[in-house]
């Protein structure tokens, strides 16, 4: 008894004995230290305490089988578990095995845990593998197919029925057969085959480009055992890099497409013909090798600042940009650049457009209209001298009368057609042929009426102007009018040769209107004066002139002096305040 004693004692496996009525009579020591318990803590406790208690109906169990005692061999399809005496609770497997015409039951326990957490890793290693999107063969060394799940079974066409325990060999086509032998050599060997290209054949003899990895697999001693393939379909991103590249070569400009580190990636035929190069020159080149050598030390640090923010940058963004050709020569150029994410990260598409046709043809514009200009220029010049002639006509003709009422007219046609020839000459200085200075141009004709008019400057003039631009058509009309008024305050504003003082305004109030002044200090509006009805050539040319360029005029008493008003109503396009 001491010799079996000993046996239940050495045993690697729990066990009990335990009564028919559930109390524990002997439990050896792996019992214990599966359980937590020492000896005298377990015997003579009902064998439930070893239950988790969700197992409520161990009971009724036990007592069944006390009416029909047999032995019942480990792994009977149960899934049992142990409640040691901390609490928590392991798998096992349990044999039961009557003792003494059943009155005691040798009751042999083994903690599964290990055996359960590999098969549930197998288990989760085979759901990983049944829903894998790529294809997943295992083969052994010979090449016998033993793992086919089912995304290799919409691959290739094959169920896994009829591809488990054929050859890999199926799937290669002859020609790739010394490639597919190297392959399983490496393997062999232990080596890890990195992903690669190549061509695989489906059971209706198609053939369809494939991406594979294939790997070692080993026994727990390290040795190689059989091969794991992981394939995946390549056909969709080949039909997708054809579309691409028939839109790159579509295009109607020079395409380059580089990685974030400026490193050309692919280029279009239309690049190529561009830059002088061929594609196989440009990728895995700089992208720096396509622009002059002055501009390539600082577009590193311009492509960084670009792949910091990455958007979408339209052509003709302003900057005056240049291509170098294979040949060294250069052209402009402009540029649009668009971001490309990718899997293996972020591209920049650059497509580039040769604008040295463009840029002649604005050359040859500036020139021409360089040309008009100065033709215009030269046509203002020439009406200025012509009007000069024919103020330098009255001038001579004025010399030779000597009736006062005659001198007067000569000399205020003088003075009518000298205002005129002013606004021609301000057209021929200024930078603009378009717009003439009233501002300027009115102090100008001014100061030129005082000084004609008044000796040892006992007329003062005093001036506000603003810098407002006006267009030749209204310009000529504002300075006959404004020569009227000036004449009309110089010679009849102070008689007797008094001095006084005139003082001109030109202001902007918004950019529809226009209010030119004219007021003096002198003896003031003749009683019963009415600009409207006046016979006089200047009013009748004030008035006329006022309507032709849609204003209105008014005279007005001062205190003292008078004062005349001249307001425009013109467009933004005709009188605009710089």
């Amino acid at each position: 008894m001491n010799e079996y004693r000993h046996i239940f004692d050495a045993a690697p496996d729990g066990m009990l004995v335990v009564h028919h009525d559930g109390l524990i009579v002997q439990a050896n020591a792996a019992a214990l230290a599966l359980f937590g318990y020492a000896v005298d803590d377990l015997v003579g406790q009902q064998v439930d305490l070893l239950v988790p208690r969700r197992f409520g109906a161990h009971a009724a169990h036990r007592e069944r089988y006390v009416a029909e005692p047999r032995t019942r061999e480990m792994g009977g399809g149960l899934s049992l578990f142990g409640l040691r005496k901390d609490g928590s609770e392991f798998p096992v497997d349990v044999m039961l095995s009557p003792l003494e015409h059943g009155k005691l039951v040798l009751c042999v326990i083994r903690d599964i845990s290990e055996r359960k957490r590999i098969s549930d890793e197998r288990a989760r290693l085979a759901a990983i593998i049944e829903s894998a999107t790529d294809a997943i063969i295992g083969k052994h060394l010979d090449g016998t197919i033993q793992v086919w799940n089912p995304s290799a079974e919409r691959l290739f066409g094959y169920s896994a029925a009829e591809a488990v325990g054929c050859n890999i060999a199926m799937l290669v086509p002859d020609e790739l057969m010394d490639e597919e032998r190297r392959t399983m050599r490496r393997i062999r060997a232990g080596e890890r085959v990195e992903p690669y290209e190549s061509v695989r054949k489906r059971k209706d003899g198609s053939l369809v480009e494939v991406g594979l990895t294939i790997s070692p697999v080993r026994k727990a001693n390290g040795e190689v055992v059989s091969a794991s393939t992981i394939i995946n379909d390549l056909s969709h991103r080949r039909r997708m890099e054809r579309q691409f590249r028939q839109l790159l070569e579509s295009a109607p400009d020079a395409m380059v497409i580089a990685d974030a580190g400026g490193v050309i990636q692919l280029a279009n035929s239309q690049a190529e013909r561009l830059f002088g190069y061929a594609a196989a020159e440009l990728i895995g080149q700089p992208v720096e090798l396509l622009m002059p050598e002055r501009f390539r030390s600082r577009h590193p640090g311009h492509r960084r600042d670009y792949a910091g923010a990455p958007r979408v940058r339209p052509m003709g963004s302003g900057l005056e940009l240049f291509g170098q050709r294979k040949d060294g020569s250069e052209f402009p150029i402009e540029l649009s650049l668009s971001p490309l994410e990718t899997e293996s990260g972020m591209l920049v598409s650059s497509a580039i457009r040769d604008i040295s046709e463009r840029k002649r043809a604005e050359k040859q514009t500036l020139d021409s209209l360089h040309e008009k200009e100065m033709l215009l220029k030269e046509v203002h010049h020439r009406v200025k001298n012509n009007l000069a002639v024919i103020a330098s006509l009255f001038y001579l003709q004025q010399r030779d009368l000597t009736d006062p009422d005659m001198i007067r007219v000569m000399q205020e046609s003088q003075d009518r057609v000298r205002s005129m020839a002013m606004v021609h000459e301000s057209l021929y200085n200024s930078d603009s042929m378009a717009e003439v200075d009233f501002g300027e141009y009115a102090g100008n004709l001014a100061r030129q009426l005082v000084e004609s008019y008044s000796r040892n400057d006992r007329i003062q003039l005093a001036t506000a102007l603003e810098p407002v631009s006006m267009s030749i058509d209204v310009a000529v009309p504002c300075g006959l009018i404004l020569n009227e008024i000036v004449a009309n305050a110089v010679k009849h504003a102070f008689p007797g040769g008094r001095s006084g003082k005139i003082h001109l305004s030109l202001c902007q109030p918004d950019a529809r209107s226009c209010v030119l002044e004219v007021r003096d200090d002198g003896t003031g509006l003749p009683e019963g004066f009415d600009p409207a009805d006046g016979h006089s050539l200047g009013l009748h040319l004030i008035r006329s002139l006022s309507r032709q360029v849609n204003g209105t005029y008014e005279f007005l008493p001062a205190s003292p002096g008078t004062l005349a008003r001249l307001t425009l109503n013109v467009t933004p396009k005709r009188v605009v305040s710089r």
